[in-house]
């Protein structure tokens, strides 16, 4: 073991030259060092954090969420650490002992998409590779070409629905 390193700390300039050695309590300031010290608190900033595997996520408890109103209210389940990824949910879930989130404002299919993109890393239309070439995979539900728009706006919703739940990664535009 070494000796306790000893900082004394001075006055101003009237000390400087000849240093006394003072007692603890007169304001020395006694610092053990440790042979390791400094390795160890290195050791441990370089720990990586446990890796969170996808079995991890589905032992989380459901959380119920009530998405939409009146006639049109769904209730979706949705496990606890996959909604934790949105400081949204995170803070939602923390101020309550409630499992259950009402949403009435937000949009069904929008939380859908939402949902698969948290669940899967995309959401529809998934994109295909053919050939060299990256395509979306056709909606049938949708026309093929869409005049209307509402393939777009799909996208605006599901961007504005990860904006408010603080998504600090939004899902990609397919």
């Amino acid at each position: 073991m070494t000796d306790p390193e000893v900082h004394v700390s001075g006055n101003g300039p009237a000390d400087e030259g000849d240093v006394e050695m003072q007692g603890a309590d007169e304001g020395a300031e006694v610092v053990e060092v440790g042979e390791n010290n400094g390795e160890d608190a290195a050791a441990e900033e370089e720990k990586p954090a446990p890796r969170v595997t996808f079995i991890d996520y589905l032992k989380s408890p459901m959380i119920e969420l009530l998405i939409g109103n009146g006639d049109s209210q769904t209730l979706l389940m949705a496990h606890k650490a996959l909604l934790t990824k949105s400081p949204f949910f995170t803070q939602k879930l923390s101020s309550s002992d409630s499992r259950r989130i009402e949403l009435v404002d937000d949009d069904l299919d929008a939380m859908s998409c939402f949902l698969e993109y948290l669940y899967t890393g995309e959401y529809f239309p998934h994109k295909r590779l053919k050939g060299t070439t990256t395509i979306l995979e056709a909606d049938p539900s949708a026309p093929e070409t869409d005049k209307t728009g509402d393939q777009l706006l799909k996208h605006a919703k599901v961007y504005t629905l990860a904006e408010k739940l603080e998504m600090p990664v939004r899902p990609p535009l397919p």
